[in-house]
């Protein structure tokens, strides 16, 4: 995915991180984007806070997650427990096509925090 994105020429740098861990990048972006990478892992909400600390104050996490791992964890209550911790609020929220061929939806998901 890394490699069809740089052939674009559209960004200034990509990123492949392991939330998991400690991240080593400056917090100077506007936007994060993240694709397939929040699904069924119930730390997920808890590894989406992470990215906030990357972000300018007016920053936004831009990103998916697949509607199946959704409702599995139950993401709605996980989510909103997040927001309340760290401190970010959900700016929208919206239904999207995601695995088409295996008949998953997904959410796509606007973030900022709410310092």
């Amino acid at each position: 995915m890394l490699e069809k994105a740089r052939l674009l020429q559209v960004y200034q740098e990509l990123y492949e991180a392991d939330l998991s861990k400690t991240l080593e990048y400056s917090k100077d972006y506007q936007v994060v984007i993240c694709v397939g990478v929040f699904s069924h892992n119930p730390e997920h909400p808890k590894m989406l806070a992470k990215l906030l600390n990357y972000l300018l104050a007016d920053g936004l996490i831009i990103t998916t997650v697949n509607g199946k791992g959704w409702q599995e964890i139950n993401w709605d209550k996980l989510l909103s427990e997040s927001m309340k911790t760290h401190g970010f609020i959900l700016e929208s929220m919206d239904e999207i096509p995601y695995l088409v061929h295996q008949n998953i939806d997904g959410k796509l998901l606007v973030i900022k925090s709410s310092n």
